[in-house]
């Protein structure tokens, strides 16, 4: 039976953990022959080595059976340490059955809490580390959230087992285990929404994750012998002193990372056909021009938070969204949900569509009625912005000076400034494409021109708006394709009326190929792309801009 299950499920690292312990246990058994909890673990790890050797390498794998060697060892100590005076025994047998059922409810909750506690406990560094998340409200979903999931197997297994031969059985199990999911999944989403039940942030460094690990190992090694617990109470004391203190320092590093730049970098990320430039300013702050994707809602916001989080940023101080369409600015919810996002930035195109949305709630502007509670819910001061006005790195209002003011304005200071070149205030566009917000980003005489999907009348308004202030002093270093590199947004025409060094594609492989057949002509520039190179960073001074 095990065998056979083994070759349903296929050999994944569970299914090898669970079928070697089985068949181990067994042998042994047949035999007449002790086990070791440790060494059947260890024969596990070894099945899943000799199967699939990179599975060690991951995060999953990890926390499998790292988990599976905390249940075994509190397996263990609570079998040594359980309750058996004869006495109370008798007392707790005479009890009245409603009272000794009670009791043994309690017993397990109890037990449970316990268990769910130390899992987490143990398991923390190594998910904060590699998920950048702490959840401890699964110390309390746990007793609670393992009765249903209990019943939902018992009954799934029924139904494969003994369903086919009574169907009204199959029927009223299937019920029983579809009531108890969906009981599981209604719990799961009121946890989520818990008040402190989870928090989001940068993992602590790799060294303190491994260094834990390696010390909680000794530490179970030493204490193995639970008969000589008593002599070694005092010891234990101290290894639980230093544990804390060890944990203390882990948090205090997480807390208290800082930024890792002190320079301009413009990073497009590769999210697939989608937008999402991270600029970093000299002065340390954080600003982002989109966020989003047509894949999936889940995976871009995580693609994105990780990329910050490694460079050690858990705030962002400006948010910029060029226009209403999705692939945009659908990361942007769930990163308001892992970082505190300070003001954002839109049109007035753009907070009019998104007012529409709320006003009417219409299922194909669902995600603009999102974004929109999202950033209320979040704190977030939005700003309108038009042509004329910029942006300075110094976390105050925008100010309205005029496009000719501000690229006349020298372009050498160390302070980084968005201009804002499109679209105008008021103006009616054939689409939201053309409205897409465009800004000119400067510090130390260096420029990044980001255009989200402008075409159209949009493209033709502003360059004939743009183009007698775009000196020849005054043109761009690095240029975002318009439209992710679509023949809509002319990528060729583009490049050479801006002048730019660089050309980026914000798109998928099949966007960047696309992009490089219709540029052939553009040899003096040099296209990067998202869907092939992957995240693309610049690092711009006044003396060389450096591609990475």
């Amino acid at each position: 039976a095990v065998v056979a299950y083994a070759a349903i499920a296929g050999p994944r690292p569970p299914v090898v953990r669970a079928v070697v312990l089985t068949l181990t246990a067994l042998t042994a058994l047949s035999m007449g022959r002790r086990t070791s909890r440790l060494n059947l673990l260890g024969g596990a790890a070894l099945g899943v080595a000799a199967l699939a050797p990179a599975e060690w390498f991951r995060t999953g794998t990890q926390l499998s059976f790292l988990s599976a060697a905390v249940l075994l060892a509190l397996a263990r100590w609570t079998g040594r340490h359980r309750q058996s005076d004869p006495l109370d025994q008798l007392l707790a047998d005479a009890a009245p059955w409603p009272h000794r059922a009670a009791r043994r409810v309690a017993h397990g909750m109890r037990s449970m809490a316990i268990v769910s506690l130390v899992v987490w406990l143990v398991a923390l560094p190594l998910v904060a580390g590699d998920f950048h998340i702490a959840a401890p409200i699964c110390i309390v979903a746990t007793p609670v959230l393992w009765p249903l999931v209990a019943v939902a197997l018992a009954c799934g297994i029924g139904t494969l087992t003994v369903g086919w031969l009574l169907p009204p059985l199959d029927l009223g199990l299937g019920k029983v285990a579809a009531v108890c999911l969906a009981a599981v999944e209604r719990l799961v989403a009121i946890a989520e929404r818990a008040p402190g039940g989870h928090f989001y942030g940068p993992g602590p460094p790799a060294w303190w994750t491994l260094a834990t690990y390696l010390a909680l190992a000794g530490a179970v090694l030493y204490v193995v012998d639970v008969r000589g617990m008593h002599r070694k109470s005092r010891q234990l004391g101290w290894a639980l002193g230093i544990a804390l203190a060890w944990g203390a320092l882990g948090g205090v590093l997480t807390a208290y990372q800082r930024p890792m730049h002190d320079r301009w970098r413009c990073s497009f990320l590769a999210v697939g056909h989608g937008t999402c430039v991270v600029i970093q300013s000299p002065n340390g702050r954080t600003y982002l021009y989109d966020a989003g994707s047509l894949g999936s809602p889940v995976g871009a916001p995580q693609v994105i938070a990780e990329y910050l989080w490694l460079q050690g940023i858990r705030r962002i101080d400006g948010l910029f969204i060029s226009h209403a369409d999705l692939d945009h600015y659908n990361a942007i919810p769930g990163l308001l949900k892992r970082f505190r996002v300070a003001n954002a930035y839109a049109s007035p195109q753009t907070i009019a569509a998104w007012n529409d949305a709320i006003e009417h709630a219409e299922p194909e502007t669902a995600g603009l009625a999102l974004l929109k509670r999202s950033l209320d819910d979040a704190g977030t001061t939005v700003h309108a912005i038009a042509d004329g006005a910029m942006v300075a790195d110094d976390g105050g209002p925008p100010q309205q000076e005029g496009v000719a003011a501000d690229l006349g304005a020298p372009r050498d200071t160390t302070t980084l400034r968005f201009h804002i070149l499109h679209p105008r205030a008021g103006r009616s566009y054939s689409s939201d494409n053309a409205s897409s917000l465009t800004l000119a980003v400067e510090c130390e005489g260096r420029c990044v021109l980001l255009a989200g999907d402008l075409e159209d009348d949009g493209m033709d308004e502003f360059q004939s708006n743009v183009s007698d202030l775009w000196r020849a002093e005054t043109h761009c270093d690095v240029a975002l394709a318009p439209h992710h590199g679509s023949v809509h947004g002319d990528p060729a025409g583009f490049a050479q009326w801006c002048g730019c060094q660089w050309l980026v594609v914000s798109g998928d492989a099949s966007d960047c190929r696309r992009m490089l057949e219709s540029t052939e002509e553009t040899r003096d520039v040099a296209t990067l792309c998202t869907g092939l190179q992957g995240a693309v960073e610049f690092e711009l001074t006044r003396s060389r801009v450096l591609a990475s």
